[in-house]
């Protein structure tokens, strides 16, 4: 074990305890929970305080398996995804409303090509490839919103979109008030 110490009042976050922790003598875990532990300086070695781990559960892991944990963490994971599946849908019917009037653009454009009235055949197309343009720009927007996640996997000579049901960096459901 080293001999070097640091004193107990300047370790307050995880991220100072593993700053120090390997070659300090009086860091270390807490035998019963295994969370990390500042010990007192000298021969008798008392627990001085201790930061708790965050403890969060998969949301899709959980509602996978709910048998494996409590109730309440079962609440917890569904009142979780429930709400992602509201904001996404607020999401789309925000969006549907701009889509409908890019594609009523659209068709107006392909009426007015079908009756030149006059117009020139040029511009009438240049409107038609507007249009399908801004159908474009509307939808990528709103893929980027709600699958921010999405990967292009390829496989072999093969690919394929994967959009996961939830955002990755929303599945942790917090289990510190929940028991499992």
């Amino acid at each position: 074990m080293s001999t070097r110490t640091v004193k107990p009042e300047l370790v307050k976050t995880l991220r100072d305890w593993s700053k120090r922790w390997p070659g300090t003598s009086n860091l270390g875990f807490d035998p019963e929970t295994r969370e990390p532990a500042i010990f007192s300086i000298g021969a008798e070695r008392k627990q001085v305080s201790r930061i708790p781990w965050v403890r969060e559960g998969d949301t899709l892991t959980i509602l996978s398996t709910p048998t494996r944990f409590s109730e309440a963490a079962v609440t917890a994971a569904t009142a979780r995804y429930n709400k992602i599946g509201e904001q996404r849908k607020a999401y789309e019917m925000a969006a549907a409303d701009q889509i409908r009037t890019a594609e009523a653009e659209l068709l107006d454009a392909w009426r007015a090509y079908r009756n030149p009235g006059g117009r020139s055949i040029d511009a009438l197309r240049r409107d038609i490839l507007t249009a399908e343009r801004n159908i474009r720009q509307v939808e990528d927007a709103l893929a980027a919103q709600i699958y921010k996640d999405r990967e292009h996997v390829k496989y072999g000579e093969g690919s394929s979109i994967y959009m996961p049901p939830m955002p990755v960096a929303r599945r942790g459901v917090p289990l510190v008030s929940v028991s499992l």
